[in-house]
């Protein structure tokens, strides 16, 4: 765990993925949002392929989070399997890293598909796409909690302790 040295680097790291995977895509989504309200966008896409554009994209951002989701709790899996501490450290931190990835891509495509089209119902899957963005935020109970960790290990995340480099379970 070279890049985290404590516990409360690792959890703010990541959250910063999380709130990164987040800002980007609701800055440019606002700016198309409030463009396409006062008619400033040009539309792309013709009126009548609106609906089937939106049902795509839909599918396809529906698709994108349920691989995210599977690939997430495969990857837990295998970093509750894991006995060294920073091992497990790394692992989810690749999970957590995937699962924000994709849904800023998600986020992303619906910023696309409002900008093409001004279809107004990529709005509500825009705040649908927040919802799912913002409810999964990394903290260090999720992290303790989703990593079944106990004793030092679950206090190096809570108090934000030195991580051991060797991955030893200190016990004191």
């Amino acid at each position: 765990m070279n890049e985290q040295y404590t516990g409360k680097s690792y959890v703010r790291t990541l959250q910063n993925i999380a709130f990164m995977s987040q800002g980007l895509p609701v800055m440019a989504f606002i700016y198309v949002y409030l463009e396409s309200s006062n008619q400033n966008l040009m539309v792309y896409i013709p009126e009548m392929y609106h609906t089937m554009f939106f049902t795509l994209l839909m599918i396809v951002c529906t698709m994108m989070i349920y691989w995210s989701y599977k690939n997430y709790q495969n990857l837990i899996h295998e970093a509750l399997a894991e006995e060294r501490f920073t091992e497990r450290l790394k692992i989810y931190k690749k999970a957590t890293t995937t699962r924000y990835i994709v849904y800023g891509i998600s986020a992303a495509l619906i910023t696309i598909g409002m900008y093409l089209t001004s279809y107004q119902p990529f709005g509500a899957l825009f705040g649908v796409m927040i919802v799912f963005l913002s409810w999964h935020n990394p903290n260090a109970r999720r992290i303790v909690k989703e990593l079944k960790l106990k004793g030092h290990e679950k206090e190096v995340i809570l108090q934000g302790l030195e991580i051991p480099e060797d991955g030893s379970k200190k016990e004191f």
